[in-house]
């Protein structure tokens, strides 16, 4: 399936040689395939290609940091992945990536401190979903036009979000796994209860992601 992909990946090229976006889907395949030197150059041509302001582009950033990552060139993986979150600093899954590199480059304290970071970029993503769905943070007091009440309803229903996907106990599950191999017991138990206790229901994964 992959190298039918790939030729159809081939075909398109011909048809478009400067669509950035078959550049990048080219890169991941031929990451699939293991071939990192083909994949590094597809990834760097999308980046050649896309437009300014292309809302999608951290995404060829993100994948050539996750290149890098895997061939063990952690100073160039944490490079792009920072560029890619430059580009989008809502993404929690870039946040992932560029904690999992700090980790594997051995740097712990900088991976927990990213990790870290991505669980309150989750956080307020899902407090502004629950904006957009017409929940306030806030609301006026009756009797003082300047008092501002804090809303609970809309952060007790913060806790619910974060167990309907697995993103947010990954990254505790990561943080856990973090402060045991610095030998912080105490604090990687912490983590892990929470991880545990916002996996979501009927769901296992191998640890760390």
């Amino acid at each position: 399936q992959t190298q039918e992909g790939m030729n159809l990946l081939r075909e398109e090229f011909l048809e478009n040689p400067n669509d950035w976006q078959i550049q990048y889907h080219t890169g991941f395949a031929w990451r699939i395939i293991g071939d990192m030197e083909k994949s590094i150059f597809s990834y760097k041509r999308a980046i050649q290609l896309c437009p300014p302001g292309e809302p999608a582009g951290h995404m060829n950033y993100y994948g050539l940091g996750i290149v890098y990552q895997l061939i063990g060139d952690f100073d160039n993986s944490i490079d792009n992945l920072r560029k890619a979150y430059q580009l989008d600093n809502t993404s929690v899954k870039v946040l992932n990536s560029l904690g999992l590199t700090y980790k594997k480059k051995g740097n712990l304290e900088k991976a927990i401190e990213v990790y870290n970071h991505a669980c309150q970029i989750l956080m307020n993503n899902i407090m502004q979903e629950l904006q957009s769905e017409g929940y306030e943070p806030t609301y006026q007091a009756p009797d003082d036009a300047k008092a501002a009440i804090v809303n609970m309803e809309i952060f007790n229903l913060v806790p619910g979000k974060l167990k309907e996907d697995i993103l947010y106990a990954t990254l505790q599950n990561n943080i856990a796994v973090c402060y045991a191999m610095l030998g912080q017991d105490e604090e990687a138990r912490k983590a892990f209860r929470e991880a545990i206790a916002f996996t979501p229901d009927g769901i296992t994964y191998d640890a760390p992601l």
